[in-house]
């Protein structure tokens, strides 16, 4: 044993608590709660000399089975368990001071895990049959007194092979997010126990996952519920916090289940709501948890479709906190997802309003010496760019144009309401059922159908308006590029004569405006990222050269979360009006 465990220890105590210490060592549960008393006032040579006492009450053979639980109900519980209750918040106390032997935990870890793995998975049986409560406080002890043992190595390397721990620090943390708002900065300040969560390891995250409710719902339900409900107030919540960081940044590394769940239960919104209640205010030095955060939102924001999430965290004030960190490089990162996602209507239309919210951030000294600055002037120029393009698609009539897929047909452009779609691959219109027919015999519909069907069903959707405004940008930008395109026509057409070209628009850049340019369909076919795609460009190769010049080709390429995506655009032109 241990010196510190044995008896001999007592001999430093006063006289009197000399006594009380061996009662207490013996059994006697008034003794050992006198002792709790005394080591809050004693100093830290007398404190720990009453480790023995504690150590004596947590001794396995005394922890009582099931049916002993069961049976004795409604009677009083054995005096085993009360007893371990103290001795436990007491050890906590005791290795948390700077002079307790590091080496004594060794052999303090057998018992303390022992009792504490009972308690947990008998609590109701505890709360049901004594006046022990089995509540947050308890917890956070508990934990508290893991963090102190594993941090000793030996110690630590017993026990990640007890299966069990992470269950303790998941019940921790559930209880923590309720607790009452008059406690929760006491309570935030010592939980520096959710450091234990590791979910990096399988068996640890099955765990985690049992404690929650068993799903990844549940558990991104607990992460957003505690980013909702708790904002940190005070610098004593900067630890724990960062373990809250850590934790949703290994999950949200681990799993794409989880990065699903949390999306669905509203992360990006909380995310961006806790980090604007840090109180930061363009100061050169950030709270340790803003990079964290900031990380996990831009991860959260970066996963695909990536601007529904984003137009979500915009209207939660995504700007208003990229402003207020501006001081932290990784709020460069989110510019640089919001900026390509500009190409989305949900993304543009919202941000007129919360551009107009920050101008008074963004005209601070502050703001213009901080980091963020020089790419912000690049987001800022962007922007009224595309408000330029949004103005001019809400001002034309709202009235959706549509082309009829047959190349023959004579009034090939018209109100949407007056073509109907293929019912199979729902991407062609037909004016007609004459020119369906024509373009189902003769202008190849019959072999692509599928493939378009298959193309369709594998992007995640653009409504009307969405692909409306797509349109008019595209539109827009090539009408503008179209001297330098009509340069890079001639030249190919000497180059390679007879090659079917189709304008590229890349706005995959993190600054989020196009290049563009004329690509050969020949070079797209050989490197279609999938069999139906080269299917789709052998099609409009062909129509291209029957189409006399009506019929454009247009390669959209956009960032989906950190996805490219590629929307094919073949507009139909006749006079000044495209579909």
């Amino acid at each position: 044993m241990h010196p510190a465990l044995g008896f001999d220890v007592f001999a430093r105590l006063p006289p009197a608590y000399k006594r009380v210490a061996t009662s207490a060592a013996r059994g006697d549960g008034k003794d050992l709660q006198r002792l709790e008393t005394f080591i809050r006032t004693s100093s830290e040579t007398q404190a720990i000399a009453t480790l023995p006492a504690f150590y004596a009450n947590l001794d396995a053979l005394s922890i009582p089975s099931v049916a002993q639980l069961e049976t004795s109900l409604p009677a009083p519980l054995p005096i085993s368990i009360g007893k371990a209750v103290i001795a436990l918040k007491n050890l906590g106390i005791l290795t948390n001071l700077r002079s307790f032997p590091p080496d004594a935990l060794l052999e303090l870890w057998p018992r303390v895990w022992a009792w504490v793995e009972f308690l947990h998975n008998n609590r109701h049986y505890v709360h049901n049959g004594a006046d022990i409560s089995i509540d947050v406080k308890t917890y956070i002890t508990w934990c508290l007194l893991l963090m102190n043992l594993q941090a000793h190595t030996p110690t630590r390397l017993l026990m990640v092979h007890h299966p069990g721990i992470q269950a303790v620090v998941t019940r921790a943390w559930i209880l923590t997010v309720d607790v009452a708002d008059q406690e929760r900065d006491e309570v935030f300040a010592k939980a520096q126990f959710m450091f234990l969560l590791d979910p990096k390891n399988p068996v640890n995250l099955d765990q985690i996952l049992d404690e929650v409710g068993g799903t990844f719902d549940d558990l991104a339900a607990l992460a957003v519920r505690h980013l909702r409900k708790v904002i940190p107030r005070r610098a004593e919540t900067t630890t724990f916090w960062s373990a809250i960081g850590t934790f949703l940044d290994d999950m949200e590394h681990k799993s794409v289940p989880f990065k699903d769940a949390l999306l669905a239960n509203g992360a990006v919104v909380a995310l961006v709501n806790t980090i604007r209640g840090m109180n930061v205010d363009i100061h050169p030095i950030m709270p340790p948890m803003c990079s964290a955060l900031l990380t996990i939102l831009q991860r959260l924001l970066n996963y695909p479709p990536g601007y529904t999430a984003i137009s979500e965290a915009l209207d939660a004030g995504l700007l208003h906190t990229i402003a207020l960190c501006g001081a932290d490089p990784a709020v460069k990162n989110l510019l640089d997802v919001v900026s390509p996602s500009m190409v989305y209507y949900p993304v543009i239309s919202r941000m007129e309003h919360c551009i107009r919210d920050v101008e008074a951030l963004t005209a601070k000294i502050s703001f213009r010496k901080a980091f963020i600055y020089p790419a912000w002037k690049e987001f800022h120029a962007l922007y009224e760019r595309r408000l330029s393009t949004l103005k001019y698609f809400h001002s034309k009539p709202r009235v959706s144009l549509k082309a009829c897929e047959n190349l023959d047909c004579k009034t090939p452009i018209g109100p949407k309401s007056q073509f109907k779609r293929c019912s199979s691959c729902q991407t062609a219109h037909y004016c007609s059922s004459t020119c369906q027919t024509l373009d189902w015999k003769h202008g190849g519909h019959r072999e692509i159908c599928k493939n378009l069907r298959s193309v369709r069903f594998c992007e995640p959707p653009l409504g009307a308006r969405e692909r409306g405004f797509l349109r008019v940008l595209l539109h827009e930008q090539y009408q503008k590029a179209r001297p330098e395109l009509l340069r890079q026509q001639s030249s190919a057409s000497r180059s390679r004569p007879g090659v079917g070209l189709y304008t590229s628009f890349d706005y995959t850049a993190p600054q989020g405006d196009a290049t563009i340019k004329l690509r050969s369909i020949l070079d797209a076919q050989r490197h279609a990222p999938t069999p139906d795609w080269a299917v789709l460009w052998n099609y409009y190769t062909a129509r291209l050269q029957r189409s006399q010049g009506t019929l454009e080709l247009h390669l959209l390429k956009v960032m989906e979360g950190q996805q490219p995506r590629m929307r094919l655009f073949p507009m139909r032109m006749l006079g000044t009006q495209f579909a």
